[in-house]
């Protein structure tokens, strides 16, 4: 019988691991546009349409497929992360548990400053980091309580938008993004110095962040709702008995996955389509049409997320495809490791500041060509490295830092 839980607990962390790993390689693809230049070039009108109908469709397809929903659904399993932890510091009556997470918290946030300021302003760890310290306090709260919280934050951006349009509040504003020409970000990414670079993704960097507190668009507040979620099933045994929980999971991919593929669906046709229908460009406008937009986002971005975690979870209890995707285990197992290094690897290839300067100068579908092979070579290091250690290096580094 305790054989038998051992072997239960390690196919659940090893499940867990594959869709860390797909989530990985889910953000990546996601940093594709921005880490190779074509984002700044096609999308900020220096040269609209330069790299034409195929690259402009490649584009659409990973914004549609996994912008944004990976950055949710890599939330879901820091939530699922972060409830396993507190359930193990429980079990092992852990009295210096929540001085051990806030450490560990902060050397999470160092590590994306860090990467922000000499790899990429994109860092996404900041934030994550910053959520994370907000759980610890709340993630024991009643699983109603959390959902009730979960809720608030993903509609209170829409609502204090509406609210704001009917009775001019005067919400706001925060920078939008990169706070320096297009022309310049070309010239520092291929040419400039590496001090030029890290003085610019340190500006970049505070804009892209405080971008995420925006209510415009909600995103901080939908990452803080993904953590919740995923503490939420992370409490449940819902990924530990999906056998359980199959016909409730079918259930939510049959309800879930139809509407929000549709809502980002218009979405994306709304902001990247070359399509002028009137009401596409209603949705353009300030106002409803604004609010709306943003609403065809959130139940896009959120609903794909989670239908891609409920995917996943059934499929890997088919055999032959938990075989497949058993490699990506190891991709998951070095997450933090991996993250950085895809970044730095991309830079060897795109920042002329210490790598080939490749930036805003190859077509999309070349990038991505670029992109996946080195990836690929990730995913052959990781097996290789995880045949002799159990902990990827960052990861290891991380641990005992934070002890």
């Amino acid at each position: 019988m305790g054989n038998t839980d051992v072997s239960e607990a390690k196919q659940r962390f090893e499940n867990l691991d594959i869709m860390r790993g797909l989530t990985i390689t889910m953000l990546m693809l996601t940093m594709v546009p921005w880490l190779s230049g074509y984002y700044i070039v096609n999308r900020v009108a220096l040269e609209p349409g330069f790299y034409g109908v195929v690259d402009n469709a490649l584009f659409m397809t990973i914004y549609f497929l996994f912008i944004g929903k990976a950055v949710y659904l890599f939330a879901f399993m820091f939530g699922i992360g972060i409830s396993i932890q507190i359930k193990n510091a429980r079990a092992r009556l852990q009295p210096d548990f929540n001085a051990y997470f806030i450490r560990r918290m902060l050397w999470l946030l160092l590590f994306g400053v860090l990467n922000s300021v000499f790899l990429w302003p994109g860092d996404v760890l900041r934030f994550y980091a910053l959520v994370g310290l907000l759980l610890l306090p709340i993630a024991c709260y009643p699983q109603r309580v959390l959902l009730i919280l979960a809720a608030v934050a993903i509609f209170y951006p829409l609502v204090m938008l509406l609210l704001d349009y009917y009775f001019a509040l005067g919400l706001p504003s925060l920078p939008r993004g990169s706070v320096i020409l297009p022309e310049y970000s070309l010239y520092i990414h291929q040419s400039g110095s590496y001090w030029d670079f890290m003085a610019n993704n340190v500006t970049d960097s505070l804009a892209r962040f405080l971008r995420r507190l925006r209510l415009s668009n909600g995103e901080g507040f939908k990452l803080f709702a993904s953590m919740l979620i995923g503490v939420l099933i992370g409490r449940s045994s819902m990924l530990s008995n999906v056998d359980l929980y199959r016909g409730k999971l079918k259930q939510y991919i049959l309800w879930i996955l139809p509407v929000s593929a549709f809502s980002e669906g218009i979405y994306t046709l709304a902001r990247y389509g070359n399509v002028e229908a009137e009401w596409l460009c209603f949705l353009r406008e300030p106002g409803i049409g604004k609010i709306l937009y943003q609403l065809l986002h959130t139940l896009g971005t959120l609903g794909l997320a989670i239908s891609y975690l409920c995917i996943v979870a059934l499929v890997l209890q088919n055999e032959k495809f938990y075989r497949k995707l058993h490699v990506f285990s190891y991709v998951g197992r070095g997450a933090l490791t991996n993250y950085i290094l895809m970044v730095f690897f991309a830079g060897l290839v795109f920042y002329g500041p210490f790598g080939l300067g490749f930036y805003g100068q190859l077509s999309f579908a070349m990038s991505l060509i670029l992109f996946i092979s080195i990836f690929s070579i990730q995913i052959v290091l990781c097996r290789l490295w995880f045949m002799h250690f159990k902990m990827g290096p960052l990861e290891k580094v991380w641990r005992k830092l934070a002890n």
